[in-house]
């Protein structure tokens, strides 16, 4: 039969390759949009399936702009007293330390991070770029060496793309090192 034809994963590839990008006129993206319409459920019917979805457990009721003492009445200290312990459980879990939340928000590190920009006068240390979205380095990771966590002389400043190959470098030295140290190879 003539003119019918099955397109390959190859046509359909390139098809699709060759409208990517293309600008449609007004009136296109009108008739679009009426012929997406047809399928839209009406406000009315997804009004409908919020509350069913809500009854069924799949969707949580909607809390926005409301305090714990609207959601939970008398009993909402008892509730906050609930989420605090579970956080603090969470982090008293093996292997977990709070240390290691706090910080970027701890005076110590901000006082640490901010002394490492003035003293490399707030410019990348590894391509000299002079402002900009700057990050304190440690030199000896965060995590491995925690006594000088704080040592002005073990930060440096970098940007953030010097930063990430500073850290990648850092991890593949730090792992081989540790192979190395145990005798694998």
């Amino acid at each position: 039969m003539k003119g019918i034809y099955k397109r390959t994963d190859y046509h359909s590839q390139k098809i699709r390759e060759g409208r990517l990008g293309m600008k449609f006129s007004q009136e296109h993206r009108k008739n679009i949009s009426i012929a997406k319409s047809k399928y839209r459920p009406s406000p009315e019917t997804l009004i409908k399936m919020s509350i069913a979805a809500k009854k069924i457990g799949l969707k949580p009721p909607s809390h926005k702009g409301k305090t714990y003492e609207d959601i939970y009445g008398k009993n909402y200290k008892d509730e906050i007293e609930k989420r605090r312990l579970s956080i603090i459980n969470f982090y008293n879990k093996k292997g977990r330390n709070p240390i290691h939340r706090n910080k970027h928000t701890n005076s110590k590190y901000r006082n640490w991070r901010k002394s490492v920009f003035e003293r490399d006068n707030y410019s990348c240390q590894k391509c000299f770029l002079r402002g900009g979205n700057l990050q304190a380095h440690h030199i000896k990771s965060w995590k491995n060496y925690i006594n000088l966590r704080f040592d002005l002389e073990n930060g440096r400043t970098l940007c953030i793309s010097c930063h990430k190959l500073e850290n990648k470098e850092q991890r593949f030295l730090e792992s081989s090192l540790t192979k190395q140290e145990c005798g694998i190879k």
